[in-house]
């Protein structure tokens, strides 16, 4: 490769290996490479180098596509499901899919934690703890000593397995959800 009529070429594959830093060595070799290989197949056909690379765009956002594809694939490869959640969380100001899905596992995994936070309480104070109906209300939680009128608890102790498989479910739901949101941001790559 001439260096004085390939330089733009050099700087940009410089930059393009720079911004993929975060990837495995060979992973980022095989990208640098393969862009170089495609840059020289066009500019042999006849193209001109500097719009070749115009149109990849940007080293930084061309390289930012292999990033984000590449975590988004760890991610869902991982099965864990915290890292899926981070991994959502950096893209939900990029995606309405991606925020979507944080709020719903934040709801979900809110009602699940909640359980389990009634189901700690209730033996400090079994008579104001529970799942309580009353007219207008329904809710989990604590109510004043005494409870308002109209106001029942509905499960008692049944409280502590029913908050044990909420949280269960809560957990998977939220599984689910991360795993579904990850797919659809994949496919959308």
């Amino acid at each position: 490769m001439d260096d004085t009529r390939y330089a733009e070429l050099k700087t940009y594959l410089r930059r393009l290996g720079w911004a993929l830093s975060s990837l495995p060595e060979r992973d980022r070799d095989d990208i640098v490479e393969e862009t170089r290989a495609h840059v020289l197949a066009r500019v042999e056909q006849g193209q001109d180098q500097g719009e070749v690379l115009a149109a990849f765009g940007p080293a930084e956002a061309y390289a930012a596509r292999f990033v984000d594809e590449m975590e988004v694939t760890r991610a869902l490869g991982s099965g864990r499901a915290m890292q899926g959640l981070a991994v959502v969380l950096r893209r939900a100001h990029k995606s309405l899919t991606a925020t979507a899905a944080f709020f719903a596992v934040l709801i979900v995994g809110g009602w699940g934690v909640g359980g389990l936070i009634a189901a700690a309480m209730k033996p400090g104070d079994p008579d104001r703890v529970g799942l309580w109906t009353g007219a207008h209300n329904f809710f989990l939680g604590s109510v004043d000593q005494p409870p308002p009128p109209g106001m029942h608890e509905l499960l008692g102790n049944w409280l502590y397995p029913v908050a044990a498989v909420n949280a269960v479910i809560c957990w998977f739901l939220c599984r689910l959800i991360v795993t579904w949101t990850l797919k659809a941001l994949k496919r959308r790559a």
